[in-house]
């Protein structure tokens, strides 16, 4: 099974357009998440974004001899509504190694806090000794990244 968000371009439109045909799909591929058995990771995720996480969050929840006691993962996470919020039940489970921040845009009155350049500067000083951070999400979320990410950092946009 195959989950992919239609953009309206590229491939993801490609594959909405080939919905009732055969397609193989050759993978895993690409460098993965790199990650270690220990460590600090940070995951700024927005809609979709989660799913390269999914298992790493279900790892966490149900324990896996992969990762040391001493894993920890932190996830921002924004979805516009709770239904859109994909592995809510995950995200929202207690534990120690893993600390959520969920952004919920239909459920925050008044003032809307975005991930702004300001939003993203300081809790990327915050995490600044984190052994990596990742962001997935919408390219509009991204390119607030890229702006703000030099060259050398332990921020990977995937």
């Amino acid at each position: 099974m195959l989950t992919c968000k239609n953009y309206g371009t590229g491939l993801s439109l490609m594959l909405h357009k080939s919905r009732y045909r055969s397609l193989t799909i050759t993978g895993p591929m690409g460098k993965g998440l790199g990650l270690k058995k220990d460590g600090t990771y940070v995951a700024f995720v927005g809609g979709t974004g989660i799913l390269p996480f999914i298992d790493l969050i279900a790892m966490l929840h149900f324990g896996s001899p992969l990762l040391n006691s001493s894993f920890k993962l932190v996830v921002y996470a924004s979805f516009h509504t709770r239904a859109e919020a994909l592995g809510i039940e995950l995200l929202e489970s207690a534990n120690p190694r893993l600390q959520v921040h969920m952004r919920i845009k239909s459920e925050i009155k008044g003032s809307q806090e975005r991930w702004d350049e300001s939003f993203v500067r300081k809790q990327i000083a915050a995490w600044e000794s984190a052994t990596k951070i990742f962001v997935c999400g919408p390219p509009s979320m991204n390119e607030v990244f890229d702006r703000i990410v030099g060259s050398g950092s332990n921020v990977e946009i995937l």
